[in-house]
């Protein structure tokens, strides 16, 4: 009998790592900062509603915080396809917009227009 050698190692596309690893960084920053600043606003906005006894602008405020985040990962959607764009990984704007939210979402109901490697 002959033990066939196999290896799981494969060549590391370094410039690909790294270009995907800035720009990752690049979203959670973004994405840490937008998120901050909303949550300050939403707890000093709630505060003076709620010792002004203002129930229903508390309730308004916390609505406008969610759809703000909600914009925000819109944005991040946005600059992720700009990206695929600017890089040639994807031909056409609205294609890797789509493509970025897919994945973003986990959705993945687009296949196969990443190029190979």
């Amino acid at each position: 009998m002959t033990a066939t050698h196999t290896s799981l190692a494969t060549p590391l596309d370094l410039p690909g790592y790294l270009v995907g690893g800035t720009m990752l960084l690049l979203i959670m920053v973004f994405h840490g900062m937008v998120l901050l600043q909303i949550a300050k606003r939403y707890e000093v906005k709630t505060f003076l509603y709620l010792s002004e006894k203002k129930y229903s602008a508390v309730a308004l405020c916390f609505y406008i915080s969610v759809f703000y985040l909600f914009l925000t990962h819109i944005v991040e959607i946005f600059l992720w396809g700009i990206a695929l764009c600017t890089l040639n990984l994807i031909s056409g704007l609205g294609q890797s917009i789509l493509f970025s939210g897919s994945t973003y979402a986990a959705m993945g109901f687009m296949e196969g227009i990443l190029p190979d490697g």
